[in-house]
């Protein structure tokens, strides 16, 4: 299916370029813009494909805090569209992978999950315990809302659950942690993130 072009007025040429440099500086409104614009292509092209809501959004939360990561590198909404549309199209095959992987690992026998889990060498267990002290520090500062919501969504919360019991939208729940998550892959120190 073809797209047209098309032409957009001074005014609007104006607009987007403003956009897209305030998009790269980082301003969050810039990016509320094109979460609003792209979020409804994006989260279908993944519910076509992963066939379930819950996965679809969190799918497509993941994908805009790859673009937010990734932002400085964008000169225009057509290079965000297609970047949006390749890393949905990257993670729903990524999760299809992880849950055929899943099926494989649930098979294994009781010993054999025990001796894989002792393969875990003592390096490994204090990094995770790193990462894990630094990363409930850093929930700790993230805004009051933002920490609700997003300590909510790790308790196993479903999406719509928090958004009623916070008295605020689906769509902002989805909001508050994309940028929870962006907050604190920014905050993690790098030797954290390496392995």
């Amino acid at each position: 299916m073809a797209r047209k072009k098309l032409q957009l007025t001074q005014k609007e040429q104006e607009y987007e370029a403003l956009l897209i440099a305030e998009f790269r500086a980082g301003k969050n409104w810039a990016f509320e813009v094109y979460f609003e614009r792209f979020r409804p292509e994006v989260n279908y092209i993944t519910f076509k494909k992963v066939k379930s809501r819950e996965i679809a959004a969190d799918i497509v939360t993941e994908v805009f805090v790859k673009l937010w990561q990734k932002r400085e590198g964008f000169y225009c909404a057509r290079a965000i569209l297609a970047f949006l549309h390749v890393s949905a199209k990257n993670a729903c095959l990524n999760n299809f992978r992880t849950q055929r992987h899943a099926k494989k690992y649930v098979k294994l026998s009781f010993p054999q999950l025990v001796h894989e889990q002792s393969k875990d060498t003592l390096h490994e267990k204090v990094l995770e315990t790193e990462r894990m002290n630094f990363f409930t520090t850093a929930i700790d500062t993230l805004p009051e809302r933002q920490n609700l919501a997003f300590r909510l969504y790790l308790e196993g919360y479903l999406t719509k659950q928090i958004a009623k019991g916070m008295g605020i939208t689906v769509q902002t729940v989805h909001n508050m942690r994309s940028v929870a998550i962006s907050n604190l892959k920014s905050r993690l120190p790098q030797e954290l993130l390496s392995t």
